[in-house]
Order: C-alpha cells, then structure tokens, then sequence
C-alpha cells in the first residue's frame, strides 16, 4: 500500500473513532475525563465540549480526507511542460503527423540555405510535367502555394515570374559549411514570390525573423474569410555541396471556410525541391535548375497521414537571372 493511501487509512480510522468515543460519551457520560483526554490527543477541531458533536462537522471530517487527496493530486505545469507531457495525438496511428501540435523536432534549422551566389533577382520558368492520384487536391495545393491563373494549372503548362534571395539580417543568419570551411548563405523572400505569382493584387504578411509562417488575402483585402495561411511544420535542408541544394517542407494550408462557418479548412502539402547548378549552353550565363514534387495528403482532425500521399506533381524549374536591358 502506498504511502498516501496509508495515511487516508489512518485518518479515516481515526475520526471513526472519535465519533465513536464522543457518542459514548454523550449517552453514558462514563469516563468524561479520560475520554476527554483521548479527543485531545486525535485533535478535533469540532469538540472543546465533550458533548457537542454536530452532525454536519461529522460529515465535513470524515469526508475532508477525500477533498484533500483529490486537491493535492493535482499538479500545475507550465504550458510547454504540460505539452510535453500530454500524450501524442499520433501515438498508434501509422505514419500520422500531428500539424496543430507538431514536435519541436521537426523544424531543425530556421530556414532553407541557399548558396550565396543566388543573392539577389531570378526570373523563374516553372513547368508541370505530370500531376498524379486525385487531380482535384493536387490543384488546390498548387493554388493555394501561389498559383493563381487555373489555366496555367496541368501537364505540360508553362508559368514565368520572379523571385529573390536576400542576404539575413545579422541576427537571422544563414551559415553552412562548404568545402570545410563557413560559408554565409542566403533565404529566399516567400512574400515577394507569392506577389510575384499572383495575376492580381494580393495583401501579403511575412517576416524574416519568422520565415516558417506566411499569410495572404486572396483579393488584396484583409478580409477574415479571404485569407490563406501557409505554416511550415516539418523541415529538413540539403545543404549546399557541389552536387546541388535542396530541401523538404510540410506545410499546413489553413483557408478561410467562408460564410458564417466560424475557423478554417486544413490542407497538408508536402513540397520538396532538388536544385542544382548550371550553364545557360546558348549563352554561357550561369542558370539554376531543379526538380519539385508537391504530395498532398488526407487530414483528419489535424493529423495528417504523411506515408500515403492522395495527390503528386511533379514540375521542372529554371531559374535565370532577368533581362535587365
């Protein structure tokens, strides 16, 4: 028996007893002072006179053992203990990751790296080779990631538009070690790109000092029920070696529902990019090329089944620097 229900016990017994001892005193008065002295020595604050004993502090005495050991059973947590602590919300569930509560683990470093000499403006030529499984979500993910003209959305389509890459911030920076010696390295600006894919106006939130975390309107508004929120719950980086670059995000997409429905409508997208560098062989310039494949998967209550993707596309990129003449 444990140590706390040893002294449940004990208590218990021992207000049994004293309501024994002063009801015997009560009605025979036999041996009022050594009675007297043994509810003494239990302690009950309800009896100073050996003959009063209420009925109601009875109760309250010999309940209070129980209010007391719930009461000191429960333990208060700071929020980051107490979610450490709370169980998985994945446990059992095969390859189920959890896109409201993700681990702390799965974001390793704070951004993509990208190799300095990608500083500055790209003009970048995006085209999809093959969608496969269920056409439908694989359309919306594009949209959702920056797409914006529906035509420009299946096999064989072609898209053009810009994108820049920027030197951090000495407090954000993006180091990586090349050739077993520090290199600095350089982020992508996802809120330029975002504008730059849109064919209309679009209010766009993002911050370098939170990279993982992008909101746009979809109209160029502010309007709760037009906004879609990109959030990077999952990240690993390749980093840049002279085979290439690349990296692998999880990106929860909240949408707006619309209406009168309060909260969002959750998607999961995962996008990975392969990049490597080359030579333009027309022109000798310097060009970047890579693959991307964006997978779509099914989820339910926040939890995404990661290892069954409903949805693959799977689209070539050519990054060049812009005609400035």
């Amino acid at each position: 028996m444990s140590s706390s229900r040893k002294a449940l016990f004990i208590f218990y017994f021992a207000a049994m007893i004293e309501y024994v001892l002063a009801y015997t005193h009560q009605k025979s008065g036999f041996g009022s002072r050594r009675l007297d002295r043994s509810i003494d020595r239990i302690g009950s604050p309800y009896m100073k006179d050996s003959t009063f004993f209420p009925r109601r502090a009875l109760w309250n005495r010999l309940l209070l053992p129980f209010a007391l050991t719930t009461t000191c059973s429960t333990k208060l947590l700071d929020p980051q203990s107490a979610w450490a602590a709370a169980p998985s919300r994945v446990e059992g569930i095969g390859g189920g990751f959890d896109v409201r509560q993700p681990p702390l683990s799965a974001i390793k470093i704070p951004d993509v790296i990208y190799p300095a000499s990608m500083e500055g403006l790209w003009s970048c030529e995006r085209r999809i080779i093959s969608v496969e499984g269920n056409s439908e979500q694989a359309r919306e993910a594009w949209t959702a990631l920056g797409g914006s003209k529906p035509k420009l959305f299946g096999p064989d389509q072609f898209e053009e538009y810009l994108t820049r890459f920027f030197i951090p911030p000495f407090n954000h920076p993006q180091t990586y070690t090349y050739n077993d010696s520090e290199a600095a390295g350089v982020a992508r600006d996802r809120g330029f790109e975002i504008l730059s894919r849109a064919s209309s106006s679009r209010s766009v939130q993002w911050e370098v000092a939170h990279p993982n975390l992008l909101r746009y309107s979809q109209d160029g508004t502010n309007q709760q029920n037009r906004y879609v929120e990109l959030l990077v719950v999952q990240r690993k980086s390749e980093i840049p070696t002279s085979s290439g670059f690349g990296f692998d995000e999880l990106i929860r997409i909240t949408s707006a529902a619309g209406g009168f429905i309060p909260g969002g409508i959750e998607k999961v997208a995962r996008v990975q990019r392969k990049y490597r560098r080359a030579l333009n062989n027309a022109t000798g310039a310097r060009i970047v090329e890579g693959i991307e494949l964006v997978k779509t998967f099914r989820v339910l209550d926040g939890v995404a089944g990661i290892e069954m993707p409903t949805s693959t596309t799977k689209s070539m990129l050519r990054m060049s620097r812009p005609n400035t003449a």
